[in-house]
This record gives structure tokens, sequence and C-alpha cells, in this order.
């Protein structure tokens, strides 16, 4: 096995601390800002909330336009240009007193960290590691789970000591601070641009890589139904873990108090890190397809005994095996779109496919809230996530079922 050499170590550590920029600090820390917004602007926690709907839909767009708009020759201004926008409507959200503005300035950064999150790292780390590229993306992608867990408390307690406006501008400065190793260590969108060769890259040998002008000639396109299926299998994988924000609304429902739901969520939090290390290292190891039904299989077994079960014990469980389905819709789906479509059709698909993905994921956390006002249950939504469930282990067999000429 070839040695991993110092600069590929640090273009990993850059993409990690820009993932925990990118998500940790906007998506896993937003839900703290919700209820102060709504209180000081007397509005209630729908229209705070709006927020994380805004800015995980605008995440979500920019990353599906990057194959467009960053190439080799453009990935530096762009990235330079993503990075200040972020940071500086960041902070701009801390002298902001109107919620209609507040709502522009989360479009726009959201917008912006869609060139610098997840999206874009996969395709970069792709670039940069041919050899164990699942452990290394999972790597990457746990990283929005431990800056959640590092920095929720963090934020907590400056939100209740100082307020959200001073949450924001912390955050501004934290971002600058996270996105710094970008720059510093020189990542580049194709490793020959530093003048290196990709991890696991043999010398002289020809390679493909994830740049909109730097793509080898294919020998086939990609079926229309096989797109349809993963864009269909990847509305499905962020549907699932829309339920884990409403544990602690679970957890009162079942007639226990609040505290164990927090508790459920702080065990999806750790799960999240947890999880995409494992899953990384499975697909590695036993495939694609073997990795992502062992994952579904455990979510299913979570709800299982979530609907049958009501037990506190219980309920931790299920929300262990529930918390793995952050993994199946980061890890996972970018693993299966790399295997469906191939080193060269995945910088031009991953993104559209991934879209779908994380709008739904923006929604469906909503939706799930309008379905136990209608129903004074979750249940119903559970069965919903349980036939959603059954549809992902099949969507992931189909789709991982044959090899294809085009890959």
């Amino acid at each position: 096995m070839p040695k991993i050499k110092r600069t590929h170590l640090l273009v990993l550590v850059a993409l990690c601390l820009s993932i925990g920029s990118s998500v940790g600090l906007i998506t896993s820390i937003g839900g703290l800002f919700i209820t102060p917004i709504a209180d000081e602007f007397g509005v209630g926690r729908g229209s705070s909330s709006l927020n994380m709907t805004i800015v995980n839909l605008a995440c979500a767009l920019g990353g599906s336009l990057l194959p467009k708009i960053m190439t080799r020759k453009t990935f530096r201004p762009v990235l330079i240009g993503a990075v200040i926008t972020a940071v500086a409507s960041t902070i701009l959200l801390s002298f902001t007193r109107s919620l209609w503005l507040m709502y522009v300035l989360n479009g726009i950064r959201g917008f912006a960290t869609g060139f610098t999150g997840l999206i874009a790292a996969t395709v970069i780390l792709n670039n940069w590691f041919h050899r164990n590229t699942a452990l290394i993306t999972s790597i990457a992608m746990a990283f929005s789970g431990v800056a959640g867990a590092i920095f929720t408390p963090i934020f907590a307690s400056i939100i209740t000591k100082s307020g959200w406006s001073r949450g924001y501008l912390v955050s501004g400065i934290l971002m600058a601070i996270l996105f710094l190793p970008l720059f510093l260590f020189r990542v580049t969108l194709d490793p020959s641009d530093a003048g290196e060769l990709a991890y696991g890259e043999e010398p002289g040998v020809k390679r493909a890589v994830f740049t909109k002008d730097h793509l080898p000639k294919v020998s086939g396109k990609i079926p229309a139904w096989l797109f349809i299926l993963a864009a269909f299998f990847a509305a499905l994988s962020g549907f699932i873990p829309s339920i884990t924000p409403h544990f602690t609304g679970i957890s009162v429902a079942a007639g226990f108090s609040e505290g164990v739901g927090a508790t459920m969520l702080s065990i999806t939090m750790v799960i999240n890190t947890a999880g995409k290390l494992l899953l990384g290292f499975l697909i590695d190891r036993i495939g694609i397809r073997s990795s992502m039904l062992i994952y579904i299989g455990a979510i299913l077994a979570g709800l299982v005994l979530i609907i049958l079960v009501r037990s506190i014990p219980v309920y931790y469980v299920a929300a262990v095996l529930i918390g793995f389905s952050s993994s199946t819709c980061t890890v996972g789906l970018a693993m299966t779109c790399r295997e469906a479509f191939g080193i060269t059709h995945y910088t031009t698909t991953y993104p559209k496919i991934s879209l779908f993905s994380s709008g739904v994921y923006a929604f469906a956390t909503t939706l799930n809230g309008l379905i136990y006002d209608m129903t004074k249950s979750y249940t119903p939504i559970f069965y919903i996530m349980f036939g959603c469930t059954i549809l992902t282990a099949i969507c992931v067999s189909i789709i991982t079922g044959k090899k294809r000429a085009f890959r």
C-alpha cells in the first residue's frame, strides 16, 4: 500500500475544517438561534425556523451549480469569493433587525457555502484520493457532526449570556479561521496543479479527474432511468433523518420527559460522526451495496423499536439505529453515485442528485411537524419513514447491482 504524503493529509485537514465551518457552524448550531430570534422579533418559531430551511436550500442550490462554475481555472477565485461571502453575510446577520433581511442573508450565505461544503469537499477528495476513497470521504463528512458536538454547548452559552446577535458575530469570525487552511495549505481542485499525484495513483497511468475542463472521453451515456432512480434514492435518504430533530417532541408524546428526547438527540450527534467513519470503513472493505444494506437494516430495526416499544432504554437504542440515517444520506449517497456513474460522471451527477436529498430534508423537518399537528401522533410519520427506508434498500440494490459500460 502506498504511503500517504504530508500534502494529502493537509488537504484532508483543510477540507475537514471547511466542512466544519460550512455545515457545523450553520446547520448543526442553527437550531440554537430559532427560539431567541422568534422571541425578539415577536414571531412564531415557524417563521424563525424558516431561516434554516432557506440556508439549507440555498446551500443545495449552490452545490448543484458547482460543476458549471468551479473548474481548474476558476477554482481559486470562486473559493475566495465563496469564503468572503459566507463570512461577511454571517457577520452581517449580527447587525440585522429585520426578519426579511435575515432571510436574504441566510440565502446568500447558504448559496456561498454550497461551494465550500460537503459537495465541494467530496469532489476535491475524489481527485486527491484514489485509494480508500470511502474512508477518507467519511472522515471529512464526519466533521459536520464533530463541529456540532464541539460548538453547540459553546454557542448555547454565548447566546444565553450575550444574545443571538453576538452568536452570529462569533460564528462569522470562527468561520473565517476554519476556512484559512484552504488557502494556507494550497488546496487545489486537481493534485497535478500542486505538483502532486493523487494518493494511490500510479505514475504515468492515465486517470480520470473530477473537473469539468479535464474529463476524459467516456464510452457511454448515463441512462435517464438510472439518474432518476438515484435522484429518488437521494430524496428518500434525505427524508429519513428529518425525524431526529423531533426527538424531544416524540419523547414527550410517549409520556417521557424532554430530557429523554434531548439525550436521544445527543446520541444521534455522536452517531452522526461515528456512523460516517464506520460506513466509510465498511464500503472500502465489503463494498457499497452490502454496507448500505446493513445500515438500512439498522434504521428499519430502530423504527420498529420506536413504533412497538415505549421504554426509555429502547428509545435510546432506537436513537442509535435511526442515527445511522445521517450517514446514508451523506457518505452513502456520495459513494452510491460514484459506484453508479463512475469517476468520469461523478462531478456532473452527484451535485445535482444531492440537491434532492438536501431539498427534501429542508422541507421534511417542517412537514413532520405539520403531520403531527394534524394527527396528534408521530406514529404516521414512523410508518412513512419505514416505507421510505424499504424503498431505499430497493433503490440501492438496483443502482449498485450491475457494472456499467460508462464507468
